[in-house]
């Protein structure tokens, strides 16, 4: 077990109180238990323990969630056991996970999108645009085809 960079009770307020879904708990908990490791040697040791799940790749994305989580940290490099090529080294701190900001959907995306538009227009076209009306339609043309998009 390794205590020295997390302590238990850190864990434990981890572990007890769900700040971490459960995929990504199951990945900090290998962390917890087996020290500094590398995405391969992580890969391994949660293939072994959840035979069902998922590729390589999934499980070094959990590893990514935890580092922008703050609970893990890029240590440096190391030369993995397998390739021989210089890969990132992981590690637990004593950190309380921080909130995961969730990339944006296209939607999200649109409707800011939109809502740009529309401010542009209310703050321009209405103050000094206000006789150009082919500028008027011009962004109206633009609004529209962008709320077409994900229809």
């Amino acid at each position: 077990m390794n205590t020295k960079a997390t302590s238990i009770s850190t864990y434990n307020e981890i572990k007890n109180n769900g700040h971490l879904s459960a995929k990504r708990f199951q990945v900090y908990d290998l962390f917890y238990e087996f020290g500094n490791m590398t995405g391969s040697q992580v890969s391994k040791i949660y293939k072994s323990r959840f035979p069902s799940s998922k590729t390589s790749e999934t499980i070094r994305n959990r590893i990514t969630e935890l580092v922008k989580m703050k609970v893990v940290d890029e240590l440096g490099t190391t030369s993995c056991e397998d390739s021989g090529r210089e890969v990132t080294l992981y590690g637990l701190n004593d950190n309380l996970p921080i909130k995961l900001e969730l990339p944006k959907t296209m939607h999200q995306k649109k409707m800011d999108l939109l809502e740009t538009i529309t401010a542009f227009g209310k703050k321009h076209i209405n103050r000094v645009y206000a006789s150009n009306k082919e500028m008027r339609s011009d962004l109206g043309v633009i609004y529209r085809m962008v709320n077409e998009i994900t229809k």
